[in-house]
């Protein structure tokens, strides 16, 4: 498998994860815990944060910004 491969399998196995800590999010959310809706945000934003603390480090170590070039318009829904 070349590297090309290798990124779009861990990215499509990355989405699959995503999607499922997306559905428990929602029904955790849905449930109305006290507090709870709270708790899943905190754990997006400390989730993200690492997300995009981890690509500026390697950003930083590598010199290429990983991030450049990504059309955020394009992304959203």
């Amino acid at each position: 498998m070349d590297q090309m491969e290798d990124l779009q399998q861990k990215l499509n196995q990355s989405l699959v994860t995503v999607r499922q800590a997306v559905d428990i999010s929602a029904n955790i959310k849905a449930a109305n815990n006290p507090g709870s809706s709270s708790m899943v945000t905190a754990e997006w934003e400390n989730f993200l944060k690492q997300f995009f603390s981890y690509v500026k480090k390697k950003s930083n170590e590598t010199g290429h910004n990983l991030i450049a070039g990504i059309s955020w318009s394009k992304i959203r829904p």
